[in-house]
C-alpha cells in the first residue's frame, strides 16, 4: 500500500461514514463526517498521490456546511487554510524523519487544526459574527503569513541558542 493511501485511510478512520477514492496518479479523496467536538460536519480531504509531494504540500480540506464563511479573512477559500504551506513543509520534510511519524503527526495536525477552524466558523455562525475576532490567533495570508512564520522561526532559533 502506498504511503499516501495509508495516510488517506488514517484520515478516513477518524471520520464517520468515510470513503476513500483514488483519482489515479493524481490524488486521493477522503469524504466523511468530522466530529469536531462541537458539531459534526461533512468534509472532503484531497491528498496527493505521491508521498514526496504530500510531505511538501498539505492536504486540501473543504467543509461543505452552508454556515461556513468564505474569504481570506475567514481562512476559507475554500479550501480551508488550516496550516501554512511552509510550516507543513518544514515539519514533514526532514530527511531523517520516520515515515510513521510523518503519517501520525500529519493526521493529528490536520484533524486538530481543521476542528479548531470549523469550530470557529460555527461559533461565528451562532454568535452572528461578521469579522474574524482578533483574539483568534492565526498566520496572515500569502507573503505576509510566510514572513510572519519565517520571523517566528528565527526568534525560536535565537531563543534555543541562548
Amino acid at each position: 500500500m502506498s504511503r499516501s493511501l495509508k495516510f488517506a485511510r488514517m484520515i478516513s478512520a477518524e471520520l464517520r461514514y468515510a470513503s476513500v477514492d483514488a483519482v489515479r496518479k493524481n490524488h486521493y479523496i477522503v469524504k466523511g463526517r468530522l466530529d469536531t467536538g462541537v458539531t459534526i460536519v461533512p468534509i472532503v480531504v484531497t491528498i496527493s498521490w505521491l508521498f514526496r509531494q504530500l510531505k511538501t504540500e498539505p492536504p486540501k480540506v473543504c467543509c461543505l456546511e452552508s454556515w461556513m464563511k468564505t474569504g481570506p479573512e475567514w481562512h476559507n477559500g475554500p479550501p480551508l487554510c488550516w496550516v501554512l504551506r511552509e510550516e507543513w513543509h518544514d515539519a514533514m520534510s526532514w530527511k531523517t524523519k520516520p515515515v510513521q511519524a510523518i503519517l501520525d503527526e500529519g493526521r493529528d495536525w490536520l484533524l486538530r487544526n481543521t476542528c479548531c477552524l470549523i469550530n470557529r466558523h460555527y461559533t461565528a455562525h451562532l454568535d452572528g459574527l461578521t469579522a474574524w475576532p482578533p483574539e483568534w490567533k492565526y498566520w496572515d495570508h500569502f507573503d505576509q503569513g510566510v514572513k510572519q512564520y519565517e520571523r517566528e522561526k528565527r526568534l525560536q532559533c535565537q531563543r534555543a541558542s541562548r
